[in-house]
């Protein structure tokens, strides 16, 4: 019998099985099976039940998701957590299903609105002018889970003509009260000790810009995107309308491309 070796990978744990014949996991779109010899593939995981058939005997666990990549000879599930069935406890279980719940219930209460990180520079954009290169240090606030759209369009049917981007940023009035106080957080930061006993002066935006509407306009003057954005380049289900990917990160309508990078994720 063909079988097939299995590698079930956390951050905390590596699961090895040999000799595999059958494998069940929870895709986004329904249980799916790999025997020995399946095409090779990449597909999301959904939370779940594991089945491992090995040597006339089946082992579960249960898992949080992840992903499966699939070779002929060999699968490895990359996942965040893996139990196996039998080491479950009913209650703890029961538990941490009702605290996900709650937090699914209360996740607008309880998500960072910002990241508010310090690069030990001077670290200003190339059209910043009139700033003198010297120590320092620079505080920036950054919108977790803006709530303004933009768009791209395409400008023409010549696929190298570059797209036409319109970000629309800071255009939901949410977002703009959260980036005024995010601003206004970071000046408290710096005026607060240690920080201050070393901070001689505010180059950026300046100790003249003080009211609001000073600040507002500040900060749409130098909004940007930052590293790593999400949700760009949404996976989700073929009846998924908002969804670019499908469950396997292909792009819907378009044949031999795939997204890997966080974009795909709906949301974090």
């Amino acid at each position: 019998m063909k079988t097939f070796d299995l590698e079930i990978v956390t951050p905390t744990q590596v699961i090895k099985k040999e000799s595999v014949s059958y494998l069940r996991c929870p895709g986004l779109d329904g249980l799916f099976g790999v025997l020995p010899g399946h095409r090779s593939a990449l597909i999301a995981l959904d939370l779940g039940e594991i089945k491992v058939s090995q040597n006339n005997s089946d082992t579960f666990y249960a898992t949080s998701g992840g992903f499966a990549e699939i070779n002929n000879s060999k699968v490895e599930l990359l996942v965040e957590t893996v139990e196996e069935a039998n080491d479950i406890d009913k209650k703890r279980a029961e538990a941490s299903m009702e605290r996900a719940k709650d937090r699914l219930r209360s996740k607008d209460k309880i998500d960072p609105k910002i990241k508010l990180y310090c690069v030990p520079i001077m670290y200003t954009d190339r059209d910043t002018t009139g700033i003198k290169p010297d120590h320092g240090l620079t505080l920036t606030s950054c919108l977790m889970n803006p709530k303004s759209r933009g768009e791209v369009r395409i400008q023409s049917s010549n696929p190298l003509d570059l797209p036409l981007i319109d970000p629309n940023f800071l255009s939901h009035e949410d977002d703009m009260n959260v980036m005024l106080n995010a601003v206004k957080l970071a000046r408290k930061v710096i005026q607060t000790k240690p920080l201050s006993d070393i901070v001689l002066e505010e180059t950026v935006p300046g100790q003249s810009i003080n009211s609001d509407e000073d600040l507002i306009n500040y900060s749409k003057r130098m909004i940007k995107t930052n590293w790593h954005p999400v949700g760009t380049c949404k996976m989700g289900k073929d009846n998924d309308d908002m969804a670019v990917l499908n469950t396997k990160l292909e792009v819907k309508g378009i044949k031999n491309l795939k997204v890997f990078d966080v974009s795909m994720m709906p949301n974090i």
